[in-house]
């Protein structure tokens, strides 16, 4: 398992993959798709049409984190889901045989991903679980460096100041402009 930078109650956010995770996808050429996750975005690559195409999504796009439940041969499975508006942007993350580890992860990613925990009640329909996260208290995140912020633009530099001599020459109470220019 491959670890993430993050850490949430001491331990470090263990991902179910290091790298990427091929997936069903009934549209794509060769029905697969590659699954990436990222710290900060999901990437799905697939090829449509011979055309290859890459889709980098990051998880404030995603509706939450979707706990649910599969039935199979050996019993229940529980499943980690984010879930997105459009639903083959949908991606599973994680099966699990047990729900104590199934609902960890699910408490656990979603606090790190910054998205709401929401589960299952019927087939696609999802409920949220707690209080909802406020996502715009989040601080937006900055695009300049601070060895930058102190430098002025480029027009800015190019301006020079006027002379102080002729700003302070007044000429009130005069009637007439005369200029020999």
């Amino acid at each position: 398992m491959a670890s993430l930078d993050k850490t949430h109650g001491g331990a470090p956010l263990q991902w179910p993959w290091s790298g990427p995770v091929s997936a069903g996808d009934l549209r794509a050429d060769d029905q697969r798709r590659e699954i990436l996750v990222e710290p900060q975005r999901v990437i799905i690559r697939r090829a449509l049409h011979g055309m290859p195409m890459s889709v980098a999504i990051p998880f404030t796009a995603f509706r939450g984190l979707g706990l649910c439940l599969a039935e199979s041969p050996q019993g229940i499975i529980y499943e980690l889901r984010l879930l997105h508006a459009d639903s083959e942007l949908s991606v599973v993350l994680s099966h699990s045989g047990d729900e104590g580890e199934a609902v960890g992860n699910w408490l656990q990613l979603a606090a790190e991903l910054g998205v709401p925990r929401l589960v299952e009640r019927r087939a696609g329909q999802y409920e949220p679980v707690g209080p909802p996260i406020d996502v715009a208290s989040r601080p937006a995140p900055r695009r300049r460096s601070a060895l930058l912020r102190a430098r002025h633009g480029r027009f800015a530099l190019r301006r020079t100041p006027g002379v102080r001599a002729r700003l302070g020459t007044s000429f009130a109470g005069e009637q007439e402009i005369i200029s020999y220019e």
